[in-house]
Order: C-alpha cells, then structure tokens, then sequence
C-alpha cells in the first residue's frame, strides 16, 4: 500500500539483530542514541507484585504497549544497490514491490526478515521528499518506524497523545479495513512514526504494506530472523525518548546507559 512521506526525518540509524534470544547481548550503543525496542529476550510484564515487611502484597498494573513494530523504512539514493546488498549480506530475498509509491516520486521494494519487514524507498524524481531527506542528511538513511495496534479505538487514543504532545499528522489514509496514519518527523524527532490498523490484527500474518501475506514466500532466516529494535539517533536522547514515549504512552527505561522504550513484542 502506497505511503506518502511529506516530509524529511532527522536521522534513523536501524539496527537489525539475530538470533532473537541474544539480542540484548550483541545491541550496539552509541552516545546520543535511543533504542526504541521492538522485541527481545526479555518478556512482557503486565504488572508487579510488591511485598511489604509483613508480607502483605499489592499489586500495580502497568499499561501493556499496545503497539507492535512491524517495518522499518530506509531511504536511499538509488534502490537496487541497496537492496542488493541488504540481501547479500543477511541473505535475504527481494519481497513486495508496491507501484502506489511511483505518484510519490518513489519506489521501493520490502525484504521480510523473519514476519517483519525492511523497506527501501528510493526517489526517482527531483522535489520529492525522500530527496529533500537525502539532501540534508548527506547520504542514506533510516526513514520510518512503521507499527500496527490491533483497533481503531488504540490509533485514535495515539493520535490524541500526539496532539496533546504538539505532535501534527502528516499523512493519513482511511482504506475501511486498513487505516494509515504517518506521525511528522519534525515534530516526533529523528523519524516518522507510522501507526497502522488493520482489520485482521493479524501481527505476525497479514500486514498489507508487504502485499498481505504473500509475504510469507519470500521468507529466508538462515542469517537473520527479526529485527528487534530500531536505534534512534539525537543530540538530546533523552527528550527524544520522552516525546516517543508520551505519544505511545509508554515508560522510558534505561539499558545501558541509553533510553529505551518497549513496544508490545519487546
């Protein structure tokens, strides 16, 4: 499904990890970094038994992210170099290509590593806003955090974070039975933040950026088989990590010294 970037983002280095169960070992930190994590050894915790000196316990709830990352997309100069060499190296296979993004001035081709996907959006002609990106980058690039919540009721109740958090709507598209709606980099720092609903809430199955499940035949995890997180590069991690957090509503942990925030599968 076509996407349209309106705008540039300020930088997203990705970080893709095998195998699942050593990912928080072999994590690369950087000073002035934030790791948005999208799954890990580590599991979801829903709340916390506290125990007092009698040994009276309560208990305290934590809000469960309800947000799953699902893509991440890079933009670069040319495509197939780039795609070539993401498959060469991961040994991974060439997925999707969706031709809604030619009346963006783009194309782009999906590579599936593991049941989320790698995007590559390339401009190919001049004024588009990919370009602009890579003209003010210097270079290529990471693009978007692209993730599916499993109801409406979830995109809206983001949606109404971001505006209270001064976070404008890019882009927003209404399809019935899948909604797209593209937070503003400008204003989310460091990336568009795409949050989709889709009517199967299908997180590990049908995802319609990838062609719905079709998907599933371009699968090779010889090498790779997820990608567990993406690192979001700041001058101020900290308030990046705080304003990605608001308009998720979730907390920032540390983790090495770095930010980091979990989506619902970290």
């Amino acid at each position: 499904g076509a996407r349209s970037p309106p705008d540039e983002a300020a930088a997203t280095p990705v970080v893709a990890k095998t195998p699942r169960a050593e990912a928080s070992s072999v994590r690369r930190r950087r000073p002035g970094s934030f790791w948005l994590a999208g799954r890990s050894a580590v599991e979801v915790v829903s709340w916390i038994e506290i125990t007092d000196r009698r040994g009276e316990a309560s208990r305290l709830d934590i809000q469960r992210a309800l947000a799953h990352l699902e893509q991440v997309a890079l933009v670069a100069r040319e495509l197939a170099p780039v795609i070539d060499d993401l498959c060469a190296t991961f040994s991974l296979k060439r997925g999707h290509v969706d031709p809604e993004v030619g009346k963006y001035g783009l194309e782009n081709t999906l590579i599936a590593v593991g049941a989320r996907f790698l995007e590559v959006v390339a401009p190919v002609q001049e004024g588009t806003a990919g370009g602009r990106y890579l003209e003010r980058r210097g270079g290529d690039g990471g693009y978007m955090v692209i993730c599916q919540v499993p109801t409406l009721e979830e995109q809206a109740a983001l949606r109404a974070r971001a505006a209270e958090a001064g976070v404008r709507v890019a882009h927003e598209i209404d399809r019935k039975t899948w909604n797209i709606m593209q937070l503003h980099p400008a204003d989310m720092g460091a990336a568009f933040l795409e949050v989709d609903w889709d009517e199967k809430a299908d997180v590990a199955g049908n995802w319609m950026p990838a062609g719905g499940e079709s998907w599933r035949e371009d699968v090779a995890t010889e090498v790779v088989s997820d990608i567990t997180g993406v690192e979001l590069q700041s001058e101020d991690p900290a308030a990046l990590a705080a304003k990605w957090a608001a308009v998720c509503g979730l907390p920032v942990e540390r983790e090495g010294g770095m930010p980091v925030m979990r989506l619902a599968d970290a």
